[in-house]
């Protein structure tokens, strides 16, 4: 009787763990479709182009955004920290932009604007090119009474790189922003 005991309990609790749903696996979170731009201004040039250029100002497009549920407020920000060794920090926050709030719903995202800081790189510094600048984007979904009822944080780990307006395409930037960006070329 007691082995039959035994036997029927373990069937019983194999069976409601087969039961209980798995937790799904959620991706980190995305960019919402938020890009981060490093304009920069040429400050040396060569026989093929610019071969340094000094971070004037960063701008990120804004997210797209829809309500959880019904209409509801969203809002974003973004933060820029610094560091003046990124091997060895500390990281400081430089800037808070304001947070947009705009109303959404499920099917039509917030009407958001872009955003953007100026950015005065550390002339006190051994080498401009080894300050390096982060951009986090923060997203919020508000409650009716106007709390924060969610929010999310996204390190960019991409930064599009601009030289006076013109667009660098795949130019590897890895995951900042260099406080000074240079290119070598080879060649006569």
């Amino acid at each position: 009787m007691h082995r039959l005991t035994t036997t029927l309990l373990i069937t019983l609790a194999t069976a409601a763990a087969l039961a209980v749903p798995v937790a799904t696996v959620t991706a980190a979170p995305s960019s919402f479709g938020a890009e981060a731009r490093c304009r920069y201004h040429e400050t040396a040039g060569g026989k093929y182009g610019w071969t340094a250029a000094l971070l004037k100002k960063i701008a990120v497009r804004p997210p797209t955004l829809d309500a959880k549920s019904g209409q509801q407020v969203v809002g974003w920000r973004f933060v820029v920290q610094r560091s003046l060794d990124r091997q060895r920090g500390p990281w400081i926050v430089t800037y808070r932009s304001p947070i947009q709030k705009r109303p959404a719903t499920t099917t039509t995202p917030a009407a958001f604007d872009a955003m953007r800081v100026a950015v005065t790189v550390p002339t006190n510094v051994e080498d401009q090119a080894f300050v390096w600048y982060t951009v986090t984007l923060k997203l919020f979904w508000y409650r009716a009474d106007g709390s924060v009822a969610s929010k999310v944080s996204y390190l960019f780990p991409q930064y599009r790189m601009y030289v006076d307006g013109v667009d660098q395409g795949n130019w590897a930037l890895e995951d900042y922003c260099p406080g000074e960006a240079r290119q070598f070329f080879d060649g006569p």
